[in-house]
């Protein structure tokens, strides 16, 4: 089921938009995709110019969650700061910075 909806994403999604960018991100702790269906659909989407498979690994699952939860305690407004603020502040410190900032136009901070 889930590589007929894939399957949908990349014909529709990735090849009628080559003006936006695809991300597919799993979890490095899952099993790897043996399935036939699966790989092929994941060799699909790399080899597309617009679309890209990636790893996360635990620094990157740690950082994402942590900037998701800034996001959403700013959404409920249960941190009194304003989103622009925030990402600015985070996307200046090295420490702090995430590749997929550079997917939203930010750009890396010197070290």
């Amino acid at each position: 089921m889930i590589y007929q909806g894939f399957r949908f994403i990349q014909q529709t999604l990735v090849i009628n938009n080559p003006n936006s960018q695809f991300i597919l991100i799993r979890d490095e702790r899952q099993e790897e995709i043996t399935g036939k269906v699966g790989r092929e659909r994941i060799k699909q989407l790399e080899n597309s110019t617009n679309g890209k498979f990636i790893l996360f690994n635990r620094q990157d699952r740690i950082l994402f969650d942590l900037i998701y939860d800034l996001i959403v305690s700013i959404y409920n407004k249960d941190l009194d700061v304003d989103l622009e603020t925030a990402l600015t502040f985070i996307t200046t410190h090295q420490e702090w910075y995430h590749w997929i900032f550079n997917k939203f136009g930010f750009t890396e901070p010197l070290s």
